[in-house]
């Protein structure tokens, strides 16, 4: 085990001499280490604020069916929903007359 220790000590010594003879080399690996950094925080930030838009336009939602379903007069709900349940084919519920075409105003 003592012969690992000794042989990664050496490649550890040999990486820091190669970076005090080439500082360009050291500069591009803090600038590497920075940016991984960077795309980290970028990353976490974005999947924060869409959470945040997700959770949003839930409530936004949830909020929007609670006012439809208010507006909706139960009674009325109770007899469409019985008209479709009494009839085994929708061709057969009598629809609404058609309305009259409106007349054309020429001016």
């Amino acid at each position: 085990m003592a012969g690992a220790v000794e042989e990664g000590g050496k490649v550890a010594e040999s990486f820091i001499e190669a970076l005090k003879r080439e500082p360009i080399s050291l500069a591009l690996v803090v600038m590497n280490v920075a940016l991984l950094l960077m795309f980290f925080y970028v990353a976490q930030k974005s999947s924060e604020t869409r959470a945040h838009e997700v959770q949003l336009i839930y409530d936004n939602e949830k909020r929007t069916a609670e006012l439809l379903a208010r507006c909706v007069d139960p009674g009325t709900l109770r007899e469409i929903l019985d008209q479709f349940r009494t009839h085994d084919n929708r061709s057969e519920i009598p629809l609404p007359p058609p309305r009259p075409p409106e007349a054309e105003n020429p001016g």
